[in-house]
């Protein structure tokens, strides 16, 4: 086994209604990126690397996500649900006691990871960090489960993004969620970010992210896998599908290339995807969910 791809075991029998639609994956990578509809990144002159991406590999030019504000649309696009969970509250006023994708891939002998923009260390259980608040937990879905944020083993699991270099050398998750600090991420409006216009916010998120996608497609492990990197945003700034119309942008290493997938998606889509390409069930509106099949089909 080359030392850099984590074992992936035979396809576990998925009860997901879609089981078996989506191409199998080693390693599903999605950055997340915040508060942009669609129309205000495809076509944007401030972001020439995710347009590139969008034109080089695979767009879901019909994708919404499915409330408002932020932190609900993190735990649906790991829970196949929100939850009922209508603000920007922290995980300790909102813990859920439900399945979420950690804990169906634990079960299923897998592994997966969050790396975090600004978390000052692997396990970090607080909501903010430094005080200027780059890191929110707000944006972090996983750690709102108890099974995450009762278990040192699983809030180790989430680490500071430096990490990352170090794990492409050695082992990588089969699922991992990237999250870059408020600086980065488009959203703005915290500490000292230095982005004041929607413009310098833009372009900074797509330097960053460009940056992302540089260090692991040009890992040696990338090309001699069947791996992903889904750049998505949380909401967009309307209610069309819930929270807005907003990009989805599918990098794959041996997938599609131009295509634009026109079939209605959103994030309950983008987690029934992920189960299916791990060989998982489904969870609560992952069940009826469409897959992304197209967007991913390999060889």
């Amino acid at each position: 086994m080359k030392p850099w791809i984590a074992a992936v075991p035979l396809l576990l029998a998925a009860t997901a209604a879609q089981a078996g639609s989506v191409s199998p994956y080693d390693h599903i990578f999605v950055i997340m990126e915040e508060n942009h509809e669609y129309d205000q990144i495809i076509g944007n002159t401030n972001a020439p690397n995710l347009n590139a991406y969008a034109t080089t590999y695979g767009l879901a030019t019909n994708y919404d996500s499915v409330t408002h504000p932020s932190a609900p649309n993190y735990v649906a696009l790991v829970g196949g649900s929100y939850f009922g969970i209508q603000d920007d509250n922290p995980w300790q006023t909102h813990k859920l006691n439900d399945p979420d994708l950690t804990s169906q891939i634990d079960t299923a002998g897998l592994a997966w990871k969050g790396y975090f923009q600004g978390l000052p260390h692997p396990g970090f259980k607080g909501n903010c960090y430094p005080s200027q608040c780059y890191y929110a937990s707000k944006h972090n879905g996983p750690i709102y489960f108890d099974a995450v944020h009762t278990s040192k083993i699983e809030l180790d699991r989430e680490v500071p993004i430096t990490q990352l270099a170090k794990d492409i050398k050695h082992t990588l998750p089969n699922f991992a969620v990237i999250v870059p600090d408020q600086c980065h991420d488009m959203h703005g409006g915290y500490g000292d970010c230095t982005n004041d216009t929607d413009a310098q916010l833009v372009a900074a998120g797509d330097t960053y992210a460009a940056g992302v996608v540089a260090q692991l497609t040009s890992a040696k492990f990338w090309s001699g896998s069947h791996s992903a990197i889904v750049i998505v945003w949380d909401e967009g700034t309307t209610n069309i599908g819930g929270g807005g119309h907003v990009a989805a942008i599918v990098i794959t290493s041996t997938g599609p290339r131009a295509l634009q997938d026109g079939t209605a998606y959103n994030h309950y889509s983008l987690l029934a995807t992920i189960q299916d390409a791990l060989g998982l069930g489904c969870l609560q509106n992952t069940c009826s969910a469409t897959p992304m099949a197209k967007l991913f089909a390999h060889p």
